[in-house]
């Protein structure tokens, strides 16, 4: 895999809930990598843990995040853009009071991006095949790119103790 001189890098792997927040984080022109899937590169670049953003200029790395705390600091400290446009929520009005799900929806409101709750039995939830409650589907020109489903427990945005 041939890379430009300035790039930036995220390295995941498929069972990482982490890696799943970091895609969404990351700017839209960063080059996703599963180190499953190409582990020479991975190990060219000394990736240990996922997820990892790697931000390369001049062809040298000037900047690396292990861990989705280090990459949500950074995305939020430089307002790097999300990688999503929009975020279709669906809910009824009992999860709108859960305090986890108002920490999400503070954190999306600063993102800047569209946000539009929606009915959990309408055409966009028949659409989008939601079955639990909550549902936050990340989109990006009307495609699917993540979703959280259920009751989160945990606010993904949060960082673990």
């Amino acid at each position: 895999m041939l890379l430009p001189i300035n790039t930036k890098l995220l390295f995941v792997s498929k069972y990482c809930p982490p890696c799943v927040e970091a895609k969404l984080l990351v700017p839209s022109d960063a080059k996703i990598i599963d180190v499953q899937e190409h582990p020479i590169m991975a190990n060219r670049y000394n990736v240990s843990m996922t997820p990892t953003y790697i931000i390369i200029n001049s062809g040298q790395i000037v900047k690396r995040m292990v861990g989705l705390e280090q990459i949500r600091a950074y995305c939020y400290r430089y307002n790097q853009e999300a990688s999503f446009t929009g975020v279709l929520y669906f809910t009824n009005n009992k999860i709108v009071n859960n305090l986890v799900t108002k920490g999400i929806l503070r954190r999306i409101k600063r993102l800047n991006v569209k946000l539009q709750i929606c009915d959990p039995s309408g055409e966009l939830a028949k659409e989008y095949n939601v079955i639990k409650l909550p549902t936050f589907i990340f989109v990006e020109d009307d495609k699917e790119i993540g979703r959280y489903t259920g009751i989160i427990n945990n606010d993904p945005f949060e960082p673990k103790p």
